[in-house]
Order: structure tokens, then sequence, then C-alpha cells
């Protein structure tokens, strides 16, 4: 299970990419039961999480960041060089709402390493 990393933990700079994953469940996804619908979350949440050794979780995109912790984690990123992905949890509600429930955090962003 991945941890959550918050802005105070320091990490190694490097070289690399910014990517945004688009992780989105098929239309043709099975109806599943209330357990099977948390597990299946639970599962998907984890699988985001391991997209990249650092996963941010944000507001927007990182060309354009919704809010100015999202545009603030970006920079700080950004700006050391730090290779992670990102997921905008404004584009799905379920990873939005689980994720909080996932970390114990309500609020975003937040980082997976």
């Amino acid at each position: 299970m991945s941890n959550i990393v918050l802005l105070g933990n320091v990490y190694t700079p490097c070289p690399g990419r910014i990517t945004t994953s688009s992780w989105a469940p098929g239309a043709s996804d099975p109806a599943l039961t209330p357990k099977q619908s948390k597990e299946a979350l639970t599962a998907r949440l984890i699988e985001l999480a391991k997209v990249d050794p650092i996963m941010l979780f944000m507001k927007g995109i990182p060309k354009s960041p919704v809010c100015h912790f999202s545009r603030r984690i970006v920079r700080i990123l950004n700006d050391r060089g730090i290779v992670y992905d990102s997921f905008n949890v404004l584009t799905d509600e379920d990873v939005r709402q689980g994720l909080k429930e996932f970390a114990d955090w309500l609020t975003f962003p937040q980082l997976c390493e």
C-alpha cells in the first residue's frame, strides 16, 4: 500500500517527465454490490497510486491547476525536477471521495509515494 506524503517531506531531485493519467471506468463495467464497489475502488486507488513512483492527486492538471494548493505543489515538484504523474480528482467523483477515506485525509492535493 502506498504512503501518503505531505508537503514537508523532501524528495531527491531527478530529471524526467510529467504526464497525466486518464483512468476511467469503462461503460461496460458490470454493476457491483456496495461491498464489491468499495473493494474495487480501493484496488483502483492502489493501482492509480502505483502508476508512477510519485503520484499527485490534484484539482486540475499540472499545466492548469484549479486551486492555489495544487498550483503550489506542482511548482514545488517542477522546481526541484521531481518526476511524478498526476490525476485530476475533479474528473472522477468516485476517486475523489474514495481517496479521502483511503488516505484518511479530506483535502487535495495529495501525494502518494
